[in-house]
């Protein structure tokens, strides 16, 4: 009996598509379908149906294919054999296990900014801001300029750094 993924390989083949365009036709991305194809996965739940049309399989055919496949042990594409859990390598001792990664360093602070301190450091920053915003809110020459275009804040600073 052959498999979903025979069946599914078999149904692009003779429509000639690639498999981006495979994948697109089915409705679902290309690596779920490589998976599929390769007999590395299985279609999920969601996907069940979408392949099941392509392959012009009902639902339940290509579920009992699955089922059949995962009883039947059977082996990936090319005959090779599913690797062993990579833990379970491990525990046979014939890898070295490997040391823990270090934890990364911290990045720079960018040009012209202050490095990250801590977050009391940040409120009082933010209060500082505050502070400077009220006294200007309350500077009726300042709300004025505000409103003033780029040109005409130019020439207010020019006056008034003449004094």
């Amino acid at each position: 009996m052959a498999t979903l993924s025979e069946i599914i390989n078999s149904k692009i083949a003779e429509k000639g598509l690639n498999l981006a365009s495979a994948a697109e036709s089915i409705g679902v991305s290309a690596v779920s379908l490589r998976g599929v194809i390769s007999g590395a996965s299985t279609p999920n739940a969601r996907s069940i149906a979408k392949y099941a049309s392509f392959a012009g399989l009902s639902e339940d055919d290509a579920k009992n294919l699955i089922k059949a496949d995962k009883a039947g042990g059977s082996k990936k594409k090319g005959g090779k054999k599913a690797k062993a859990p990579k833990a379970a390598k491990k525990a046979k001792g014939t890898k070295a296990a490997k040391a823990p990664k270090a934890a990364k360093a911290p990045k720079a602070a960018k040009a012209g900014r202050k490095p990250a301190g801590s977050a009391s450091s940040a409120l009082a920053a933010i209060g500082k801001a505050l502070a400077n915003a009220e006294s200007l809110a309350g500077d009726k020459l300042a709300l004025a300029v505000h409103g003033l275009t780029a040109g005409q804040r130019k020439v207010v600073a020019a006056i008034v750094s003449s004094f």
